[in-house]
């Protein structure tokens, strides 16, 4: 199980084995990541969140990821076209774990950008 942590998270890994060994609810996480993870494809996945436009999509990938190669945002962008893509050079899997100062901002004002749309009851519409 280990091996496939060390590859799934890269550079990353350090945290990973961190996290799995000493808070047992990222232990569980990491499991069912694991076990549930879609490999094969991410297709009909992308198609689920697809058909809820309401919902506001904001995706955070490293071009250098070799576990969702950053070739299926091309995909998810046709099944998600609501998506917003903030692109992570030189970056893998594993940048969420490494590099929270190279996105939080993004994040954070997409995040601001939803609640003020939610608390001017403008979520989900082309003013939001």
């Amino acid at each position: 199980m280990l091996c496939s942590f060390l590859i799934f998270f890269g550079n990353g890994t350090e945290v990973a084995l961190d996290q799995i060994t000493n808070r047992p609810e990222h232990a569980r996480a990491y499991l069912s990541t694991t076990r549930n993870f879609p490999f094969s494809s991410l297709h009909s996945a992308y198609e689920r969140v697809g058909k809820h436009p309401e919902i506001p999509v904001f995706v955070i990938w490293g071009d250098v990821d070799t576990v969702v190669p950053f070739e299926n945002w091309t995909t998810l962008k046709e099944c998600v076209p609501h998506a917003q893509l903030h692109e992570m050079t030189s970056h893998g899997h594993g940048m969420l774990l490494e590099s929270l100062g190279d996105y939080f901002p993004q994040l954070y004002a997409f995040i601001s950008a939803g609640e003020k749309s939610v608390l001017a009851g403008t979520a989900g519409t082309a003013a939001a």
